[in-house]
């Protein structure tokens, strides 16, 4: 059907995008935009409705985004209505989450990092009964194999024990933040390194810290590191054969 762009909500179901301020002004949001320029809106989004009878956006974030964004912009009427699918029937909580990240995730356009904050919202929405993130990782990405299943685990984990001190986790490579996340193994050490993490100014001071925790973390305290044990010298007799 086609909706009224105001219509349309965003405030129900937390989105997969974790800088959405950044989506939204990226270079592929004006493509999109000029491709709606040209040939109208094709796919259409998908919503849901709400006990109060609101419409609420499950799917297509980035194009209500470019539609209300070209809307403001010129003010052509073409653009106040989007073409929507609208979900019938009581749906699973997780489903519509799962169905709102499974387009981005097939496209491989989320980050490990925006995955695992999927499964921590989801753990944390009151209307969802599973309460731990980890758990939630093979009901919203059980088409992932395995090994990606395992890192989104590993970026959860990451996420949650570095916390806003982590300020720039879409800019973890896959392999530092899973590396990262098995080498912190006590609260202590998540607090020491969210304490460097804290004063970081840019993505790369992020990175710094993280392959220095990690570099430290894999030769052990300095204290720990000793030299290769004397070698002792063992001599007995066995009758009049000498061993």
């Amino acid at each position: 059907v086609d909706i009224p762009l105001s219509d349309v909500l965003t405030d129900d179901l937390p989105r997969d995008r974790i800088d959405l301020e950044a989506v939204a002004v990226a270079d592929e949001m004006e493509e999109l935009k000029s491709s709606i320029q040209a040939r109208g809106q094709k796919e259409p989004i998908e919503v849901y409705r709400t006990e109060d009878g609101t419409y609420q956006l499950k799917k297509g974030w980035r194009r209500l985004t470019a539609l209300r964004q070209l809307l403001s912009q010129s003010g052509d009427a073409r653009f106040a209505h989007v073409p929507a699918r609208v979900e019938t029937g009581e749906a699973d909580r997780v489903l519509r989450y799962g169905d709102m990240v499974e387009e981005n995730v097939v496209r491989e356009d989320l980050t490990f990092a925006e995955m695992a904050q999927v499964a921590i919202t989801a753990a944390r929405d009151p209307h969802v009964p599973e309460s731990d993130p980890s758990e939630l990782v093979a009901r919203l990405y059980g088409a992932l194999h395995k090994t990606k299943r395992s890192y989104i685990r590993s970026f959860v984990f990451l996420l949650v024990a570095l916390g806003d001190d982590l300020k720039w986790p879409k800019a973890v490579a896959r392999n530092l933040g899973v590396d990262v996340a098995r080498a912190i193994k006590s609260e202590e050490q998540a607090a020491a390194l969210r304490a460097l993490l804290a004063p970081c100014a840019s993505e790369e001071a992020q990175a710094q810290v993280l392959a220095e925790f990690l570099d430290t973390a894999k030769r052990g305290p300095a204290g720990d590191r000793k030299g290769p044990e004397p070698k002792q010298k063992l001599e007995f007799f066995v009758g009049k054969t000498k061993v």
